[in-house]
């Protein structure tokens, strides 16, 4: 199993990327793998978020503020969706 990449890690959408938000859900084009990922409305947020600057700490700060989340859930969901788009070569981690 995978681990979970730290609350403090920094990552930022990849520039290989297109990505449209439509009805509240990202989807994103991989054109290189020829794929397409779709995010819901909180996977879409984080999505805005990953500017390359905030950690995923600070990220799930900011959604805590937004949605009806603990911190220590916030940060638990971001990570399992941060694995995901490491492993879809869809983010990169800064630092």
């Amino acid at each position: 199993m995978p681990v979970a990449p730290s609350p403090e890690l920094v990552l930022s959408r990849s520039d290989r990327l297109s990505w449209r938000v439509l009805d509240d859900e990202a989807l994103i084009l991989h054109p290189e793998a020829g794929t397409l990922h779709r995010l819901n409305g909180t996977g879409t947020r984080f999505w805005e978020l990953l500017d390359g600057s905030r950690s995923i700490a600070v990220i799930a700060g900011a959604l805590v503020e937004e949605y009806e989340v603990t911190c220590d859930d916030a940060i638990a969901q971001l990570q399992g969706l941060a694995r995901e788009l490491l492993d879809a070569d869809l983010v990169e981690a800064k630092g």
